[in-house]
């Protein structure tokens, strides 16, 4: 049985109660053929549009870019700053070293891998560390050479020591030995037993000051001439206190030899700084012990302004010290002015 769905264009029979049959819409003979032509010119059409766009593109598969020339635009926004701009990076890593960076190599954006160089640290400033490292080596090294040295020469002046208070000895008994048969003046006994003994005594209370035996040297009582040759000998000499020396300063001032002194109030202890006043040194006159030990000090210490002192010095031979005559002369005058009336 036909029912209203058949104006849709759809049949439906039914063979029995309850079953339905659905068949496809019926079309026209006529019109059949005009809709395979359709069809096929559709799909003729789409076929020529897509071999013309893989044509188009030259049979790439990638898609084709355009480029252009890059031009400088306007400038859309100006920042200004005041203040001093320090352009110095460092970097500190770890526990190890830290130092301006000459090269970076990568940035927070970079992967990185193991072992991989990331920034260059400027080498200079370890360079300076290196040298100054081996110059400080270098001086050390000095500064132990000249300890052996010292060393070794304390050990000589030790030998030399003992050879001298060997000799002072037995000086003394051979002249007791002398004495005692009558061949020798008891006087020369005793010298030479004040000698040895002195010298002993000297030594004892070197050492009980924390004074090493090896660095005094005691000379025998030789001629005068002899005497100031071995003021060569000596870099310094130090004036004694409160009893300064007389004629000693003017015999060192004379052999060349510095005298650093202690000026007091008393007449004896004001000599030896009238000596070097008249010989054109009273920057070696001190007014106390700290000032007396301190200039001793520098003066050990310093080749450079001890060898100025010296040349000073060698040139005092020609001041009023030593001009005899000239001394002469004024002691002359005086002695008149004080005979006038």
């Amino acid at each position: 049985m036909c029912k209203s769905a058949c104006a849709a264009g759809i049949s439906r029979y039914d063979s029995a109660p309850g079953v339905s049959h659905l068949f496809a819409p019926r079309v026209d003979p006529i019109m059949r053929p005009l809709l395979v032509k359709a069809v096929v010119v559709l799909a003729v059409l789409a076929a020529a549009a897509g071999g013309y766009a893989w044509l188009g593109r030259g049979g790439e598969t990638e898609p084709r870019y355009r480029t252009a020339k890059v031009e400088r635009g306007p400038i859309s926004a100006v920042v200004a700053a005041s203040g001093t701009l320090n352009a110095v990076t460092t970097v500190q890593v770890g526990s190890q070293v830290s130092g301006q960076i000459k090269e970076i190599l990568a940035d927070f954006n970079t992967a990185v891998k193991k072992d991989q160089i990331i920034a260059r640290i400027d080498p200079s400033s370890f360079e300076l560390r290196v040298s100054q490292a081996r110059a400080d080596l270098d001086a050390a090294r000095s500064a132990v050479a000249v300890q052996r040295s010292a060393l070794a020469a304390q050990q000589a002046e030790r030998a030399r020591l003992r050879v001298n208070l060997l000799d002072a000895e037995r000086d003394y008994r051979r002249k007791k030995t002398l004495v005692e048969k009558n061949f020798l003046s008891p006087a020369e006994r005793d010298k030479a037993q004040t000698l040895f003994e002195a010298t002993r005594e000297q030594l004892r209370a070197a050492q009980a000051q924390g004074i090493a035996p090896e660095r005094l040297v005691f000379s025998p009582r030789i001629p005068f001439a002899q005497h100031l040759a071995r003021y060569r000998a000596a870099d310094l000499a130090l004036d004694t206190f409160p009893y300064t020396s007389h004629s000693t300063a003017s015999d060192a001032l004379w052999a060349g030899c510095p005298v650093v002194a202690l000026c007091g109030e008393t007449f004896a202890s004001r000599v030896s700084g009238s000596i070097l006043t008249h010989a054109g040194l009273p920057e070696l006159i001190t007014g106390s012990m700290d000032d007396y030990g301190q200039l001793a000090r520098q003066l050990a210490t310093d080749p450079g302004r001890l060898e100025k002192i010296r040349t000073q010095v060698s040139a005092a031979k020609s001041s009023s010290l030593f001009d005899a005559e000239s001394f002469t002369r004024d002691l002359e005058r005086v002695y008149l002015e004080m005979r006038k009336p």
